[in-house]
């Protein structure tokens, strides 16, 4: 007969046996991991992708994130999750696939130089950070005296964790960012959020009629500022824990992040007037680049008012578009009106090369007469100069035509996107001073 502590003992053994059988997870083959989790396809393409541009240095990622108990924040990541939590995924080797939930332990799979060709991650659950390994961040937000009386929004997200492919890029559909607090202050308040994870982390700053600030911070104290609505998160970094530093550069961790005052100015309100060329659907496989003869435009020349605060952006076109696999789309081109850190307002068209010419101060009829054959011919004739640099003497080419531009009070621009077959005409005039 067992005596009490023997079956004490022998219920803990059992408890012990279920809680392991429960919770082990046995690794899958890829096989079995597509069938379960429906990714099979994807997998496939994965490979193709990684023998196609990697030149096979590449690895299949594969796995599935279980949902914390107590989180209803959604993980943010370069790659898709799907609603079950399986993601699979192609990492170029020497990447580290993240994934990120505010207040808990960051999620890291390291890809190795020559790694496997498939990599099971397993299921994979997060864990809640206690306060001690948390930190906060506090800053000071002051206003130009025209916004005085404007309430200011403060918003703190997580920011998309550190490259995963070859290019620096994600997956379409993937939860790059998350908004997890909000506030609201007034001029010369401090605003502060604590329980942050170590991870990077994205601040946006503005009022209705103020200018938007992005500022991206770590809890070692690394603060990058941007005023552009764009995905200027990527530029500055490669590894996020303290945003690309060698390791004998890298930061201590701070359990208090005190970042510079903000100050915050108005943003100007902007009229455009706008004349976009006929536009057809296209064939990309058949799309020219002779750009000797200038394009017919539509009669009708747009006029309307944008705030450009960093994150206004103007129709230029709509159109159906086959690409050279036949797939056929609708797509609507839009010019992104960006600011830099000066506060000037950049436009930026995003799905290819494209260029500007600034007229300069001038009508819009007036600009218009001047894109003729000859413009088109001459403007684009490189022009050399020279500039010393010690005893040598260096030259270069330079075109009138410009990637990239400021827009001006009462300047004209022509701007061409010739591979999409897409020309238009614009005028700014400010309505309010920058």
């Amino acid at each position: 007969m067992l005596r009490l502590p023997n079956v004490i003992m022998v219920f803990i053994f059992l408890a012990a046996v279920i809680a392991v059988s429960c919770f082990s997870v046995k690794a899958m083959t890829p096989e079995e991991f597509g069938r379960q989790s429906g990714l099979q396809k994807k997998m496939e393409c994965a490979e193709s992708v990684i023998d196609k541009i990697y030149h096979g240095k590449g690895t299949v990622v594969y796995g599935r994130l279980i949902a914390a108990p107590d989180a209803a924040v959604e993980a943010v990541s370069r790659v898709l999750v799907n609603q079950d939590g399986y993601f699979a995924c192609n990492v170029y080797w020497g990447r580290t696939l993240c994934f990120y939930r505010h207040g808990y332990e960051p999620v890291r799979i390291q890809v190795a130089e020559n790694g496997p060709r498939f990599l099971d991650a397993g299921n994979i659950a997060f864990t809640k950070l206690p306060a001690e390994k948390t930190f906060s961040v506090e800053g000071r937000v002051v206003l130009d005296e025209s916004l005085r009386q404007e309430k200011i929004s403060v918003t703190l997200g997580l920011a998309m964790p550190p490259q995963v492919f070859w290019d620096d890029g994600n997956e379409c559909g993937a939860r790059t960012y998350r908004q997890v607090a909000a506030k609201t202050i007034s001029n010369g308040d401090i605003f502060r959020f604590d329980g942050l994870s170590p991870v990077k982390y994205q601040l946006e700053i503005r009022t209705g009629k103020s200018f938007v600030k992005r500022i991206f911070f770590n809890n070692t104290g690394r603060v990058k500022e941007f005023t552009a609505a764009g995905d200027n998160d990527n530029a500055f970094e490669d590894n996020d824990d303290d945003f690309g530093a060698k390791p004998k550069l890298r930061r201590k961790p701070l359990k208090v992040v005190v970042l510079p005052a903000v100050t915050l100015s108005a943003a100007p309100i902007v009229r455009f007037s706008l004349q976009v060329s006929k536009v057809t659907d296209i064939i990309y496989a058949q799309a020219s680049e002779d750009n000797s003869v200038p394009p017919v435009f539509e009669p009708e020349i747009r006029t309307f008012e944008r705030l450009c605060n960093g994150e206004t952006t103007i129709p230029v076109a709509s159109r159906m578009e086959i690409h050279s696999n036949n797939v056929k789309f609708w797509r609507n081109h839009e010019l992104y009106l960006e600011t830099n850190e000066k506060n000037h307002i950049v436009p930026e068209f995003r799905f290819g090369v494209n260029y500007f010419y600034d007229f300069g101060r001038t009508t819009f009829e007036e600009a218009r007469q001047k894109v003729n054959t000859e413009f088109m011919k001459k403007s684009r004739a490189p022009k050399i100069y020279s500039y010393r640099v010690g005893k040598e003497v260096m030259t270069a080419k330079v075109e009138e035509f410009k990637r990239e531009v400021s827009l001006e009070d009462g300047h004209a621009y022509y701007f061409e996107y010739p591979f999409g077959k897409i020309y238009f005409l614009m005028k700014t005039d400010f309505v309010t001073s920058k």
